[in-house]
């Protein structure tokens, strides 16, 4: 008798399993110090192992399960996202204090990070609701009624902003300004993938950031010695601009009014008003004096000391003044470059690299908007998180609670990817819509 199986992509079930491994390795050689507190450790790896496997019975959930994923319902894309908003909202105010802030929320044993979760159910709303096209604008009526019809016609694009900044809100008064940056910048991205001028949307996006990093410079936040980079980066983004839209004096005048108004107004009312201190101190620091952060340099010393091959799966040369504060988390990448070396760290960076050019690839093989929109955000989600955590390992950014995708310690993480994972392995087996038979 033949029984029949869904389609399965291998690459992207077989990457995050090895990434996996990967990660459960580095934290089994931290139980092995003799020299340091290891029962943190211990506690960690046992933890991590039982995520591990509870993500890969979620993955396997998502393949074999027969549902639709549910794209074009908008009351449940509402209770998605009034359930991850009020989520973060109760972990603010009744989560789990750790290290003075709340992001945790405990049940029993287990501890759960909204914001982690948040990422990927950003992702699935927006690409879902963007996915909706809307209408051309009326011609030859009133103000007031040509308003009314663009509000209409584009409530997909409103509901999806609102979404983005209600989530970010949420994640943001956690105290959690690296979770909210990484959710801003994938949803920015999926913004400009949805664009139909590509390149419009880039160019404003390059004039903020150019004119943000001019203000720090201004305002003696930082010393980059490079104004006059950014103010001539600026020029040519206005002047690009302005050659795209055919000499239209009055968008280039609105685009210039806003880019104004972002580095002038909202950018400093968000610097004195929603950064805490500890957050600008950091940022600061970094900018002006790298080198004296202590968590960047003990990195550095452990990535260095792994050389070409590293110190393998034995105790290694770790003690109080080497390990960093957070190796099994935001630091786990200096730890496994100090076990496997140059070698190991270049077969990791090639496995981030499959995965990501595998989802781009599948994004553009998509036949429906919302999968395409998915496959891309996701990519980007994997691919933003690793090199924010490996650039901060290495002292080129300022350092936040970052986790490497699949293979630092955290449930919440590690689930979140999975679930990943599984829409995607899904919405591949609609787009084949073919079964294997043995």
């Amino acid at each position: 008798m033949k029984r029949s199986l869904p389609t399965i992509d291998l690459i992207l079930l077989i990457v995050p399993i090895i990434l996996s491994l990967i990660g459960i390795i580095t934290l089994y050689t931290l139980t092995l110090q003799e020299n340091i507190n290891t029962s943190r450790y211990i506690k960690e790896f046992q933890s991590q192992s039982i995520f591990l496997v509870a993500s890969i019975i979620l993955l396997f959930i998502f393949i074999f399960m027969k549902f639709e994923l549910p794209y074009n319902q908008k009351k449940f894309l509402i209770l998605i996202f009034f359930t991850v908003f009020f989520l973060n909202l109760f972990t603010s105010f009744f989560g789990s204090e750790i290290n003075g802030v709340r992001r945790w929320i405990s049940i029993g044993s287990i501890t759960i990070q909204p914001s982690e979760i948040s990422k990927i159910f950003t992702i699935y709303l927006i690409s879902s609701l963007l996915s909706n096209e809307p209408k051309k604008q009326i011609k030859g009526y009133s103000l007031q009624t040509k308003l009314l019809f663009f509000l209409k016609n584009n409530q997909s694009y409103i509901f999806s902003i609102l979404i983005v900044l209600g989530i970010t809100f949420s994640v943001f008064i956690q105290k959690s300004l690296t979770n909210t940056i990484i959710i801003l910048v994938t949803s920015l991205i999926i913004f400009i993938y949805n664009s139909k001028n590509k390149f419009i949307t880039t160019t404003l996006l390059i004039n903020i950031i150019s004119m943000i990093l001019f203000t720090l410079e201004i305002n003696n936040i930082a010393n980059f010695n490079n104004t006059f980079f950014y103010i001539g980066m600026t020029t040519s983004c206005v002047l690009l601009f302005y050659l795209i839209y055919k000499k239209n004096l009055l968008k280039l005048f609105l685009y210039t009014i806003f880019i104004i108004s972002m580095t002038s107004i909202i950018f400093p009312f968000l610097w004195n008003n929603l950064l805490a201190d500890y957050q600008k101190n950091r940022l600061i620091n970094f900018l002006n004096e790298p080198s004296d952060i202590f968590q960047s340099k003990t990195a550095i010393i452990n990535i260095g000391s792994g050389q070409i091959f590293g110190q393998g799966i034995t105790p290694i040369s770790l003690n109080r003044s080497t390990l960093t504060p957070e190796a099994a988390t935001d630091f786990i990448f200096s730890i496994y470059a100090l076990q496997f070396g140059f070698i190991g760290t270049l077969i990791l960076s090639i496995l981030y690299l499959i995965l990501i050019c595998r989802l781009i690839y599948m994004a553009y093989q998509s036949k429906q908007k919302q999968h395409f929109l998915f496959f891309i955000g996701f990519a980007f989600l994997i691919g933003i998180q690793s090199i924010l955590n490996i650039s901060m390992n290495i002292g080129l950014i300022p350092i936040g609670g970052s986790t490497l995708p699949f293979i630092s310690a955290g449930g919440s993480s590690l689930v979140t990817f999975f679930i990943g994972i599984g829409i995607c392995q899904k919405i591949y087996q609609k787009e084949t819509e073919r079964k294997f038979k043995f």
